[in-house]
């Protein structure tokens, strides 16, 4: 027979808490927020939205990346962010005068201590 153990709120709180002050980085994330027409049919980004977060941002490599790729196969960089980020794959993260786009987030989970993001660079 298995146990679980239940976490309590007041112990996922400071789990998350130790997580958000472990991710040393501050990062932008970008959102196109309004679109306009492009007077042929389609559509051209018109406004975006940048919200500050802290992050680690870190390359792939070895069987990390050959993993992830299986996920998203332009995937090259993998972001940690705080679990409550509003980050989804339209978004882009600005670290250190680079773009990346957003090509996978990792499904959140009630109990998530933080979320993971898969990025490729694009400038």
């Amino acid at each position: 027979m298995s146990e679980t153990a239940d976490i309590l709120s007041s112990e996922l709180t400071d789990m998350r808490t130790v997580v958000d002050t472990s991710l040393p980085d501050t990062v932008s994330i970008e959102r196109v927020t309004g679109w306009t027409s492009d007077g042929h049919g389609g559509r051209t980004p018109g406004s975006t939205t940048s919200t500050d977060s802290v992050a680690r941002i870190r390359p792939l490599s070895g069987e990390e990346l050959v993993a992830a790729q299986r996920i998203a196969a332009e995937a090259t960089w993998r972001a940690t962010f705080p679990w409550n980020v509003d980050i989804a794959v339209t978004d882009k993260v600005v670290f250190n005068g680079s773009t990346y786009e957003v090509v996978h987030v990792y499904d959140p989970q009630s109990w998530n201590t933080a979320i993971q993001v898969l990025l490729k660079v694009v400038a």
